[in-house]
C-alpha cells in the first residue's frame, strides 16, 4: 500500500516518528505476516497478497524504532513481540488459526486506538500520514461489505468498529495539524 510506504518515507526522511504509534504499525506488521500462513490455510489468495503489506509496516516500524524519541521501554517490547505472532499462526491447527485471527483483528482495534491516543495525548499530528489512514477506512468499506457478501461475522463486526477508530484519527490529525 503507497500510504504505508509514505508514512515510512516520512518519517525516514524528516529522522521523526513524532506521533506516530509504533504500537499500531509493528502490530499491523505481526498481524500481516500472521496472515500468511492463514491464507495458505484457508487457500485464499487475497490473504496471501495482504501479507506482503507486513513489509511496509515494517519499514514504518524499524525508522520508528530508529527515530521516535522517547518510546517507553513496554512499547519496545511489545512492538517486537508482535513479529512472532506468525510462528504462533504456523503451529495451531485449523481451529486455533481461525480462533487466532479472530482475536487478532479485532487487537488492531486496541492499536489503532493507540494511534488516537498518541495524537490526542501530543495535541499534534507530528508526522502523521492521513493519506493512511484515509487507505485504511477504505480498506475497512471494502472488508466489510466483501465480509457481508461471504458470511464472516467477526469481519461484519470489526469493521465498522476499525472505520470509527480511523475516521476519529483523521478527524484529530487534521485538527491538531497546525499545534505548535
Amino acid at each position: 500500500m503507497l500510504s504505508i510506504f509514505s508514512q515510512g518515507k516520512l518519517i525516514w526522511k524528516n529522522k521523526n516518528g513524532e506521533s506516530v504509534s509504533v504500537l499500531q504499525f509493528s502490530y499491523f506488521a505481526g498481524y500481516l505476516f500472521a496472515l500468511f500462513p492463514y491464507g495458505i490455510a484457508q487457500n485464499s489468495l487475497a490473504l496471501i497478497f495482504n501479507s506482503l503489506l507486513g513489509f511496509f509496516c515494517l519499514y514504518v516500524t524499524i525508522g520508528l524504532w530508529k527515530y521516535k524519541k522517547k518510546i517507553p521501554n513496554y512499547e519496545l517490547l511489545l512492538s517486537g513481540s508482535f513479529l512472532v505472532l506468525i510462528v504462533f499462526m504456523i503451529d495451531l491447527n485449523s481451529a486455533g488459526k481461525e480462533f487466532l485471527f479472530s482475536a487478532l483483528l479485532f487487537g488492531i482495534l486496541l492499536f489503532s486506538g493507540h494511534q488516537l491516543f498518541e495524537i490526542i495525548k501530543k495535541g499534534k499530528s507530528g508526522n502523521v500520514n492521513i493519506g493512511v489512514q484515509k487507505a485504511f477506512l477504505a480498506s475497512n468499506t471494502f472488508w466489510f461489505f466483501y465480509s457481508l457478501f461471504i458470511g464472516n461475522m467477526p469481519l461484519v463486526i470489526f469493521n465498522p468498529l476499525a472505520f470509527l477508530i480511523n475516521w476519529e484519527i483523521i478527524r484529530y490529525a487534521k485538527k491538531y495539524s497546525h499545534a505548535a
